[in-house]
């Protein structure tokens, strides 16, 4: 092998590679050569013969080598699973009919430092997975497609908005007073004014102005900051897409939600039926509107409302393993019950 180079020039991706030679029959020689790089995902001997798996993120291309035909042979063979390589050879199908590229020339890109998660497990610890997301992208197909879908999402959002009107804008992230939603805020400071600051918690009080400055619809796709709990559910960073249109009401933000989730998924997933959690969800609509107070009602088998005593609503929380503190009126008694009564069913 040749030392680590600064670059390679490669001819071809995996994906482009399938694409090209679709349909080549099997134990044939096409012919065509082609430099892919990419990293191993495995490599196995047989005898003088010798197969690895190129991954380059558009796809996996299979390497294949003989002692008789590759001089690299030896050097093939001890690859480490996670080495990136650059491989030129040329494009044949085996007996079996997998596409693959012969190994003539042999360049190591840069090694391995550490082993890769097992093959046929993959990486299966949820702590390894969410602390080390890179791992996670190269070993499991599920994390890249989500991945390639969220950028699909954000691009489909804004092109949606600003057909429709929406102007995209970028509003402080350093706020000198917290505001635009109830959550603990992350405090820091700026030194040459001597001043505290907040990163924002919202984006709400400055999208408002906006309107109030003569800007009807406008929107924000930005991250902001909660210094709250972590789970695998919330992070106290998130991106929040937020947006605020002239002379409508929430009936007309219902409406504006739905038709924005129905088209983003179909248009990115080519389908508005998903799974979560082994639920099967079909998001074309029409969507059900429901009060939370009508909500909580037909949870709890009794009508509630800002009116119900508090004692009374205290009860169906308890009865319901609620929590409920002493000093909690109906509005926090309400919510409670949407939170851990509404939202799991």
């Amino acid at each position: 092998m040749t030392d680590i180079p600064y670059r390679y020039e490669r001819t071809a991706t995996a994906g482009e590679l399938h694409e090209r030679h679709a349909g080549l029959p099997p134990d044939t020689r096409s012919g065509a050569r082609a430099s892919v790089a990419g990293r191993v995902m495995l490599v196995r001997r047989h005898g003088a013969i010798a197969f690895g798996t190129l991954d380059d993120g558009t796809g996996r291309v299979q390497l294949f080598a003989t002692e008789a035909a590759s001089p690299q042979f030896e050097d093939f063979t001890k690859l480490s699973v996670g080495d990136w390589v650059g491989v030129t050879g040329e494009v044949v199908t085996t007996r079996r009919g997998e596409l693959s590229v012969t190994v003539d020339e042999l360049v190591t890109l840069a090694r391995a430092r550490r082993p890769f998660p097992d093959k046929w497990h993959g990486l299966v610890d949820p702590d390894t997975r969410y602390r080390q997301r890179y791992v996670d992208l190269w070993v499991t197909e599920d994390a890249r497609r989500a991945l390639l879908v969220r950028s699909r999402v954000m691009s489909l959002l804004r092109r949606w908005l600003e057909d429709r009107g929406f102007v995209e804008v970028e509003t402080p992230v350093l706020h000198p007073l917290p505001g635009g939603a109830v959550a603990k805020p992350f405090v820091t400071h700026h030194n040459a004014l001597d001043m505290r600051l907040f990163l924002r918690i919202a984006p709400e009080l400055y999208l408002k102005r906006l309107t109030v400055g003569g800007f009807e619809k406008v929107f924000e796709i930005g991250r902001v900051f909660r210094n709250e709990g972590i789970s695998y559910k919330h992070n106290p960073e998130f991106t929040m897409l937020e947006s605020y249109e002239a002379y409508t009401d929430y009936f007309d933000v219902m409406t504006f939600t739905e038709e924005l989730v129905v088209h983003t998924a179909r248009t990115a997933l080519g389908t508005t039926q998903v799974t979560f959690e082994g639920h099967e969800i079909e998001l074309s609509g029409p969507w059900p509107r429901i009060t939370v107070l009508d909500a909580v009602s037909r949870e709890v088998g009794r009508e509630v409302s800002l009116d119900t005593p508090v004692s009374e609503l205290a009860d169906i929380c308890r009865s319901h393993d609620v929590g409920v503190r002493d000093w909690w009126g109906p509005g926090h008694l309400i919510e409670a019950l949407r939170d851990n009564v509404v939202e799991p069913s």
